[in-house]
């Protein structure tokens, strides 16, 4: 009987993620979390600075500053980044607010 030893060794169904792979995952939703808790508490902070601006204009704002880092590969400083970039353009668009630290 020939035995094909390519297909003979192969395993019918992949094999599990290992440990270290579940680990990463988790890891990996766990820094998104973070960072979307974060990027609402820039939300939050803005919406306080910029009070006379409705939610749905500083959230904006903040929405398509945060898809402008979709594709960054280092995410560590992506809140911080957001929130300075947000507040540059506000302050752009509706006027120093008075107070603003930089």
């Amino acid at each position: 009987m020939d035995v094909d030893l390519m297909t003979a060794t192969r395993p019918a169904h992949p094999a599990p993620a290992t440990l270290d792979e579940r680990a990463h995952k988790m890891t990996v939703s766990a820094r998104q979390n973070h960072e979307d808790h974060a990027i609402t508490q820039v939300c939050e902070r803005l919406r306080t600075v910029f009070g006379d601006r409705s939610r749905s204009e500083v959230d904006g704002v903040v929405t398509r500053v945060t898809e402008s880092f979709a594709t960054a590969r280092i995410r560590d400083f992506v809140p911080l980044l957001v929130e300075r970039m947000s507040r540059d353009e506000l302050s752009h668009r509706f006027g120093p607010v008075r107070g603003l630290r930089r």
